[in-house]
């Protein structure tokens, strides 16, 4: 009864809040005397209806009743005055000699004394536990706001909107206006994000710049400009200041000790959220300095090799045929035309790889997808690379009736031809391999299968990386065969991979998907009359 009571009782001002004696306050004290007034009248009047049936114990009961409502109802105030009216009360209407203040048995002044204190007491316990309810209004409130703006400075992706989180956050929960500042790259404080317009006067901006330059809290309630209409506080982490929060102070009856403390753990908040937004960009620009860097030294390693093999050749069989061209035979002099050749279509090779896969990275490469059947594209492909699958044993198994793709035919035709190359590479170049190709729910499922000794386990997803070699690095190539294989693979949404055959050898997959509606191809008869 005792709490159901308070929790309908009006608010109070919190441990740390001085009370505002404005006209409405006022109005409202006034008030609470008033109905105590009436409480112990009706009271008087119940009992006067009621004395010659009641004893002086229940008329008593029914005062001390009227003091604990009060008490529960009201303030302390109300409360205490109720207990001396009713003491009052009862003892000039119902204790002897009645109408009269003097007091006929002195065994009724421990009567009334235990009457005002019991009053007393109960104000008391009711104003400590209106407060205890308060108070715990106020955490739940200020633990609300702290998780309600972690979980959002949680979600931020950069610093920006962390700080716009963090003003919309702080405006809310002080219903003031908010601003965050932020050092820029030469250490001038800037405005990051703002709710509203806070006073910027002299007395604020000392306060701001003290808190941005020593970390403290300044200024309203604190002896550091205490005349200033704002309250800044440090947005630090590890004892770095990275910003300055500032709240403007509208009402200085609703900002005291506990506002100013869930300010500063906003501050707190704040500087750890930006804190880890630098630590993850710091993170990721030397992830992304690292791979550079690799990707780099690969490339050096590879066009330096791969370039400077071809070019010593060339050089060498160059500087023969000028300078011992009458000593060579005519077979040495064909055989190093031959050389010189070959070599020049290697560099053309590595150079070409290289162009392509800027190209395909850029993400600037168009699309030109037209309507082709499986049997054009490996075709086209064995076309490309026969020059270094002549030894090789290929066999086809196409299923027939394949559906048509909507491909950029040269790029998947590359494709296929690297993955030819590569076979006759590492497979060996009497190698068998089996091309077959199968229509599937998804698209067109293309599988190319070897006899060689396969891929290293572990390292089925690293051939398609850029310079990576499986096997003896004496193989020769730049390792980018694979890596445009599946950029190709990538940005037509195919999916490529490669595995280890359970009979020996490596297959590689690449599954087509049907993009659109392919045309209706022509009947056999419409296809002679078109011949």
């Amino acid at each position: 009864m005792l709490t159901e009571a308070i929790l309908s009782c009006e608010q109070v001002d919190g441990p740390n809040q001085k009370p505002s004696l404005t006209a409405g306050t006022l109005a409202v004290r006034y008030r609470s005397y008033g109905i105590t007034v009436l409480f112990v009248m009706l009271a008087t009047i119940v009992c006067l209806l009621g004395r010659h049936f009641l004893v002086l114990t229940d008329l008593a009961i029914a005062y001390l009743y009227v003091i604990v409502v009060s008490a529960l109802l009201f303030r302390r105030g109300p409360a205490v005055f109720a207990s001396a009216l009713s003491v009052l009360a009862f003892d000039f209407f119902f204790v002897p000699p009645v109408f009269q203040l003097n007091i006929a048995d002195v065994h009724y002044i421990f009567t009334f004394c235990m009457m005002f204190f019991v009053g007393l007491l109960v104000a008391t316990l009711a104003a400590r536990i209106r407060r205890e309810r308060q108070n715990s209004i106020e955490r739940e409130r200020r633990t609300a706001a702290l998780f309600a703006l972690s979980r959002d400075l949680g979600r931020a992706t950069d610093e920006l909107e962390a700080a716009g989180e963090l003003v919309r956050h702080s405006a809310a929960a002080f219903d003031a206006n908010a601003t965050l500042l932020m050092a820029d790259t030469d250490g001038t404080l800037k405005i990051a994000a703002n709710v509203g317009t806070t006073t910027s006067g002299r007395r604020e901006q000392l306060a701001i710049a003290l808190t941005y330059e020593h970390g403290l809290v300044a200024g309203y309630g604190t002896n550091r400009y205490p005349d200033a209409k704002i309250v800044s506080v440090p947005m630090a982490a590890a004892g770095v200041t990275v910003g300055v929060l500032a709240v403007e102070v509208l009402s200085t009856s609703v900002f005291g000790d506990a506002q100013r403390e869930m300010l500063e753990s906003f501050g707190r908040q704040g500087g750890v959220c930006v804190a880890g937004l630098r630590s993850a960009m710091e993170l990721k620009l030397a992830e992304m300095q690292v791979r550079t860097e690799a990707v780099r030294s690969a490339l050096l390693t590879s066009v330096s090799h791969d370039l400077r093999t071809p070019l010593a050749v060339i050089t060498e069989a160059a500087t023969m045929l000028r300078d011992d061209a009458e000593l060579l035979s005519p077979s040495q002099r064909t055989d190093m035309v031959a050389t010189v050749c070959e070599e020049a279509e290697r560099m053309d090779r590595l150079v070409a790889n290289l162009l392509d896969m800027t190209r395909l990275e850029s993400g600037k490469l168009t699309l030109r997808r037209e309507w082709v059947s499986c049997e054009e594209l490996v075709g086209a492909a064995l076309n490309i690379a026969k020059s270094k699958t002549t030894h090789l044993t290929i066999s086809t198994n196409l299923e027939p009736d394949l559906p048509l793709v909507a491909v950029d035919a040269s790029l998947v035709e590359q494709l296929l031809a690297n993955i030819f190359e590569n076979a006759a590479k590492y497979a060996g170049p009497h190698a068998t391999v089996n091309i077959a190709a199968r229509a599937h729910e998804s698209g067109l499922i293309l599988e190319v299968a070897d006899d060689g000794p396969g891929i290293p386990p572990g390292s089925e997803e690293r051939i398609f990386e850029k310079f990576h070699r499986a096997g003896s690095n004496s193989v020769g190539g730049s390792g980018l065969g694979l890596a445009i294989c599946r950029a190709i693979a990538d940005i037509h949404g195919c999916a490529i991979s490669a595995s280890n055959r359970a009979a020996g050898g490596a297959v590689f997959s690449l599954t087509i998907p049907i993009v659109g509606v392919p045309p209706a191809l022509p009947s056999e008869r419409e296809a002679l009359r078109l011949e």
